[in-house]
């Protein structure tokens, strides 16, 4: 199998890319093909887009979750199935 390619977003392209297809009368997979992103990833940011002032404190927690849960997995290794 081959490695996925992982691209990294800024926040401000997540919330604007989230506020258009919010905005916008195309569905989001049409959004999501002119923005050259996958539909799931443009629909997730959507979910996330709150309202007023709490959107910033959002986006950066969400930011903070994610690298912590990168480190401890890079920490702990490969994850081991079976009795």
């Amino acid at each position: 199998m081959g490695k996925r390619k992982v691209t990294s977003y800024s926040l401000e392209f997540k919330q604007s890319s989230g506020k258009l297809a919010r905005e916008s009368d195309h569905p989001i997979s049409t959004t999501a093909g002119e923005l050259g992103v996958h539909e799931a990833t443009l629909h997730g940011w959507v979910r996330r887009l709150p309202s007023g002032e709490e959107r910033r404190q959002t986006w950066c927690n969400d930011c903070r979750r994610t690298g912590r849960i990168k480190t401890f997995k890079k920490r702990i290794g490969p994850s081991k199935t079976g009795a």
